[in-house]
């Protein structure tokens, strides 16, 4: 199902660099209100200021109650259309000499994030029948790479995650892109 962009609300998160900044750019640029979350908020400021009607906000996905916040902002522009599950983090290096709480965060930030957002909204887009969620995983996902053993897991984890949920909400209006 295509959903219009013309004035429709989207939320970006890790927003405030790389692909997330791009994404938040092209969405304003064929008419949507973008929200623009990043754990970074002068970055994402620095996004939004030159995008008419983009708005930021501190956004910690790995944390619901913050995910909830971005959402709130993005909900007093209307309904939400479209989230875009961007954000993600890449911690290279032998596995045995990485810090697990860092490899804990990055599972939490990757996969957890993407379980955050598409949890959060999904409710309310079966309401209405209709919205679009992007997940953004990675060729990593589908490969084996050395050196970065976490984030290819993670990213394997969204492609999956995008798979079941995309099968169980078949025929509810609402759909899952993943990139």
């Amino acid at each position: 199902m295509a959903i219009s962009l013309k004035g429709a609300v989207a939320g970006v998160t890790g927003g405030g660099r790389g692909i997330g900044a791009a994404t938040a750019r092209a969405l304003v640029a064929q008419g949507a209100r973008v929200v623009i979350g990043d754990l970074d908020l002068d970055v994402a400021q620095a996004v939004a200021s030159p995008l008419p009607g983009a708005k930021a906000v501190k956004l910690d996905v790995a944390d619901p109650e913050s995910f909830e916040g971005f959402l709130a902002v993005a909900r007093k522009m209307g309904p939400l259309d479209l989230l875009v599950n961007n954000a993600g983090i890449m911690r290279t290096g032998e596995f045995v000499s990485l810090d697990l709480a860092g490899l804990q965060r990055e599972m939490a930030v990757n996969a957890g994030g993407v379980i955050n957002g598409m949890r959060l909204v999904l409710p309310e887009m079966q309401r209405r029948g209709y919205g679009h969620i992007v997940n953004v995983s990675s060729m990593a996902g589908k490969m084996t790479c050395s050196g970065a053993a976490v984030y290819t897991a993670s990213k394997f984890a969204v492609a999956s995650l995008s798979r079941a949920v995309r099968a169980e909400i078949s025929g509810s209006g609402v759909s899952i892109t993943t990139i």
